[in-house]
């Protein structure tokens, strides 16, 4: 067939089974610029976390970084870390 030579390779290590504390977060990494659209994106994610246990943090630097602090002082659903 189309995948005949395709082969399964089970994963090289051993999963732990303990409990973690991990939380649902969205990581932004990058400039905070028009030209990465993230003044775009945070104001739609802020909207979908606010009725879910997601989170967001950003973390970075640019021009929008004043503005960005004014909608986080705004939304307090957003975890920054300039």
């Amino acid at each position: 067939g189309k995948f005949s030579n395709v082969k399964y390779i089970p994963n090289g290590i051993e999963l732990s089974t303990e409990i973690t504390n991990y939380q649902n977060r969205i990581l932004y990494l990058g400039r905070i610029s028009v030209a990465k659209g993230i003044n775009l994106v945070v104001p739609e994610l802020t909207r979908i976390i606010a009725k879910t246990s997601w989170g967001i943090d950003i973390v970075g630097d640019g021009p929008l970084l004043n503005k960005m602090k004014l909608f986080h002082s705004r939304h307090t659903l957003l975890r920054d870390r300039y």
